[in-house]
């Protein structure tokens, strides 16, 4: 559904009608993953692996400009562990 002003958005919102798209299946399993205390710092990085363009865009922001001091990373563990799971969550 394409809105053409913010006005049909907000009246799709009061009417129930806003269908948002919903998050992969492996983001999801991150999320869980990153909010269970048990999980360990493996099992994340394994659930992260699984999608080549999740690792891409970690490695991407993990050598972006803010962290141009460190040593490029080139692999998912080095890219979580430079940049967290709070970073993680967030992308």
């Amino acid at each position: 559904m394409a809105f053409s002003n913010i006005d049909q958005l907000f009246m799709a919102i009061e009417n129930n009608e806003l269908v948002l798209p919903t998050l992969p299946d492996i983001a999801v399993k991150i999320q869980e993953l990153l909010d269970d205390m048990n999980a360990s710092a493996q099992q994340i990085v394994d659930a992260v692996s699984g999608d080549p363009v999740i690792v891409a865009q970690l490695i991407k922001t993990a050598n972006s400009a803010a962290h141009a001091d460190k040593p490029k990373v080139d692999n998912s563990r080095a890219a979580i562990s430079r940049l967290g799971y709070k970073s993680l969550r967030n992308l």
